[in-house]
């Protein structure tokens, strides 16, 4: 799994994540940076999983714990760019249900609501 840092705005971090998400060390790795954007003040994040091929039950455990990181922190996290596979998961654990899904990087960054 590879992770990288896009700002989009002051206070509005994408991070895009690439390859698979399968492993306790992708889970951490992912976490990781998360909880580091946090730290920054970042409170409106944005996980770009365009890139991503393959996730699965440590996966989506590790988006949950992400979620819940930035919520309890209070801010937002979104889900962008799902397609395939990746997408067919996230919908099916039903996890659009906690966190918004949207098509794109950009959809995902309008209208965050404000931070805590």
């Amino acid at each position: 799994m590879e992770l990288i840092r896009k700002e989009i705005e002051p206070g509005t971090v994408a991070l895009a994540v690439s390859g698979e998400v399968r492993t306790s060390n992708d889970r951490q790795q992912l976490t990781q940076g998360v909880e580091e954007e946090i730290k920054k003040g970042v409170r409106r994040i944005i996980l770009d999983l365009g890139a991503l091929q393959i996730v699965d039950s440590a996966g989506i455990g590790a988006i949950v714990l992400c979620f819940s990181h930035v919520k309890k922190a209070g801010g937002t996290l979104r889900l962008a760019g799902a397609k395939g596979m990746v997408e067919n998961v996230l919908r099916l654990t039903q996890i659009h249900r906690a966190i918004d899904l949207f098509p794109s990087v950009e959809e995902a960054a309008k209208n965050f609501p404000a931070s805590h």
